[in-house]
């Protein structure tokens, strides 16, 4: 895994069941025992020290996955955001 993955964050609880959010990796922590990333989601919304095995790497994202994932934008502006995202948060 690699700052500017797309992952899916995975939460669940005693009361809900398993919940899968697409995120970006920002930033990924390896000066402690467990690894930890800083996750940027769909809805704007940063989300820090996610242990790294609440997530899934995606290796290839579907039409239907891309689409959930970039909001509609087009492949190409998604790769401007995306990158726009990542010089932000470094």
């Amino acid at each position: 895994m690699n700052i500017g993955d797309l992952v899916n964050y995975i939460t669940s609880s005693e009361l809900s069941e398993r919940v899968v959010q697409p995120c970006l990796v920002l930033d990924i922590d390896d000066s402690r025992r467990q690894r930890t990333l800083k996750l940027f989601s769909q809805n704007g919304t940063i989300i820090e020290k996610v242990w790294a095995g609440h997530v899934e790497e995606v290796s290839e994202l579907s039409d239907a996955q891309l689409e959930k994932a970039s909001g509609g934008m087009s492949t190409q502006i998604f790769s401007f955001w995306r990158s726009e995202m990542l010089n932000d948060y470094r």
